[in-house]
């Protein structure tokens, strides 16, 4: 979040983030949530946290309300669609959710949320 707010300092920040794993929230966005103009809650393709819950999190730290768009590609549109000159869009979070919302290829997208594909023996 420091860099963020260094590098883009003038810039309004829209955040589509995932979360998977179980991992908290709170604890990961915490701070990066509090620089968001909008948030975006999506869901990671592999052991996703739920959006619902995510959000709900996000909600009582920051006093706003996250949306929810469940497909990431279609939570990327929605954040371009909100998108003005002063403003960046940011995907965190999830490393399956980035790669679900920006790969064009639905055959290695596919693959890459096959966890472990490359190490079955």
């Amino acid at each position: 979040s420091k860099h963020l707010k260094t590098k883009y300092n003038e810039k309004k920040i829209i955040l589509v983030i995932a979360l998977s794993n179980f991992r908290s929230p709170e604890r990961v966005f915490k701070n990066l949530a509090g620089l968001a103009e909008k948030i975006i809650v999506t869901k990671a393709s592999y052991n996703s946290v739920e959006p619902a819950s995510i959000a709900g999190e996000l909600d009582k730290i920051t006093g706003k309300t996250a949306e929810i768009v469940e497909n990431p590609s279609e939570a990327l549109k929605r954040a371009l669609t909100l998108k003005k000159d002063d403003c960046i869009v940011v995907l965190t979070g999830s490393n399956y959710m980035i790669d679900q919302a920006l790969n064009p290829d639905r055959h290695l997208a596919h693959l890459n949320l096959t966890y472990g594909w490359r190490y079955k023996q």
